[in-house]
């Protein structure tokens, strides 16, 4: 059983943002250059990979970054984990679980977030396993809210 997890610039991609630092003498953001490649290097990893759980990770949600869900989608992306918005949120979307876990500091939720009610911060645990992975959302004394099960990605 094989797990592959690629990190990915979520910032850098999303091209057009430009994040100034607390101190203000620090500045990013991309060019349309660093966004083409880093799409073709996403592209390659997930077209390549042979993984039973294939999961990506980046500090924005998925839909925010213009053609990324089309990539997952394309490529059996097992699951998406964001960070950004300050609560714990599940959704399954064209068969790749997207999970947002952004609850370590403060909580600033939705209705639909699964820790509106607990109102607390917490954490995502992943066990994986040859027939399924259990994803689970925790409160920030570990407890569970919410689990997935995923199961193994179709290699064609």
């Amino acid at each position: 059983m094989k797990v592959e997890i690629l990190m990915i610039d979520t910032m850098q991609l999303s091209n057009a943002i430009h994040y100034p630092m607390r101190d203000d003498l620090h500045h990013w953001s991309a060019t349309a250059g660093s966004t083409r490649e880093g799409f073709e290097w996403i592209e390659h990893n997930l077209r390549e990979s042979d993984a039973d759980y294939l999961l990506v990770a980046g500090h924005f949600p998925a839909h925010s970054v213009r053609g990324l869900e089309d990539l997952f989608r394309k490529y059996g992306v097992s699951a998406y984990v964001s960070g950004h918005i300050h609560c714990q949120k599940h959704k399954r979307k064209h068969g790749v679980d997207y999970f947002t876990s952004g609850a370590g500091m403060e909580l600033d939720c939705s209705k639909d977030s699964i820790d509106n009610k607990h109102g607390t911060g917490g954490f995502l645990s992943f066990h994986a396993r040859t027939n399924t992975m259990a994803v689970r959302l925790h409160d920030q004394s570990g407890n569970t809210l919410h689990r997935v099960d995923i199961r193994p990605r179709s290699i064609d």
